[in-house]
């Protein structure tokens, strides 16, 4: 395994960690709305894509 490989797996790993703590973080501060949760889905994935080196790119406007 090279390297990278390693290092993104560890990274991977940390940011799905990452995510998890922070839904039981909002979960403590009261209910999830769909919305609050949409946004918590959102900012996760957008995270775990940018800590593994993929590049994402969008166009368009964003369903509501």
């Amino acid at each position: 395994m090279s390297f990278l490989a390693i290092r993104r797996a560890v990274a991977l790993v940390f940011a799905l960690g990452l995510s998890i703590v922070r839904f039981w973080l909002l979960r403590l501060r009261g209910p999830m709305t769909l919305e609050k949760r949409a946004l918590w889905v959102s900012q996760s994935c957008r995270g775990i894509l940018s800590i593994v080196g993929i590049r994402l790119k969008m166009e368009g406007t964003p369903p509501t």
